[in-house]
């Protein structure tokens, strides 16, 4: 069901500029357009639950301040809440938006997921100020290389995983998606001080923030990035290791010959752990990936995850396990009884 939304905006030079969104949803969608207008701005606290409310109704009743009802709602949309603070969780903001408003999602605690363009080319100040659960970041490239990630990954130090899309054209010249899954861990910083120095020394733990700086300017280095590895290996656990190589594995954008070989060792090193994972998540089609990339090797980890699919209650993944078994191995064995 499409979720119906109404907004708050005035207009400014390059277009609308959001102030609020109102919706029963838990999830933002700013379009590109609110009726003939383009939209161009997110204002500061658009979506925080302290935004200045004397401010906003003073521009109201000013005629400052507009409100965009969509054609199905009518104009009543004054029963629908804001949609801000705890109740917000998802963001996508629409192609066309440039500039995020400073402390936009101020205190947002269940914010966990936005998604934007690098056609926003300003975050301001706080803009992720109290927002600890954000863990999934979609960003779509358009334009080339450069984007404002850096700086949204530079005010979230939680564990999260970006989804990096490029848009371009293939060998037909049909539009087409490359795609990259990165995983970025999560770090702080521990102030300690250093009596005899008398100097407070900044500690920081967790490979985090060698991988936010994988960055030249504004673009992102994926070279940089898979160079990094040893570093979450010494600091971060085995589930985020396993995430983070399969992620690279399975969604390879710029990912070259030797980082693979090196992701590809540990794959074979831990495929024990891998078969955990991809049976405890119910995942067909990292599952096929796995047996893909080594259980062809061996007939033993197929027989180790069919158990392990039976023990979970996990019938479709038991059965894929069982044909791929069948078809990889069962084949090989009566080629070789007739070779003899």
């Amino acid at each position: 069901m499409e979720s119906i939304q109404a907004f708050a905006y005035e207009m400014g030079k390059n277009g609308a500029k959001i102030w609020r969104c109102f919706s029963r949803d838990t999830r933002a969608v700013v379009p590109e357009r609110i009726g003939e207008w383009n939209v161009a701005e997110i204002m500061p606290y658009a979506f925080s639950a302290h935004m200045d409310e004397a401010e906003f109704r003073k521009g109201l009743a000013q005629g400052k301040i507009k409100m965009f009802y969509p054609p199905k709602l009518g104009e009543t949309a004054d029963t629908l809440p804001a949609l801000c603070g705890n109740r917000l969780e998802e963001m996508i903001l629409s192609d066309g938006i440039s500039r995020i408003g400073r402390y936009c999602f101020y205190n947002c605690e269940n914010l966990n997921h936005i998604s934007f363009t690098d056609r926003v080319r300003d975050w301001g100040s706080g803009a992720f100020t109290g927002c600890h659960r954000v863990g999934h970041i979609e960003i779509e490239m358009e334009q080339g290389e450069a984007s404002t990630l850096k700086d949204v990954l530079a005010e979230l130090r939680e564990e999260l995983y970006v989804d990096y899309k490029v848009k371009g054209q293939d060998s037909l010249g049909r539009e087409a998606v490359q795609h990259a899954r990165l995983y970025f861990p999560e770090y702080y910083e521990e102030g300690v001080e250093n009596t005899p120095a008398r100097i407070l020394e900044t500690h920081v733990h967790g490979s985090g923030l060698y991988y936010r700086n994988c960055f030249q300017q504004r673009v992102f280095q994926f070279q940089e990035y898979d160079s990094r590895f040893a570093y979450a290996q010494a600091q971060e656990g085995d589930d985020f290791l396993a995430h983070m190589v399969a992620a690279r594995l399975r969604f390879p954008y710029k990912l070259s010959e030797e980082a693979k070989h090196r992701y590809e060792a540990y794959v074979t090193e831990q495929k024990w752990k891998f078969a955990d994972l991809v049976i405890s998540e119910r995942n067909l089609s990292s599952m096929e990936w796995l047996m893909k990339t080594v259980g062809e090797q061996t007939e033993e980890l197929a027989d180790y995850m069919i158990v392990l699919a039976g023990k979970n209650s996990y019938p479709e993944g038991m059965s894929w396990l069982m044909d791929f078994k069948r078809r990889t191995f069962g084949a090989a064995k009566r080629r070789h009884r007739m070779e003899l």
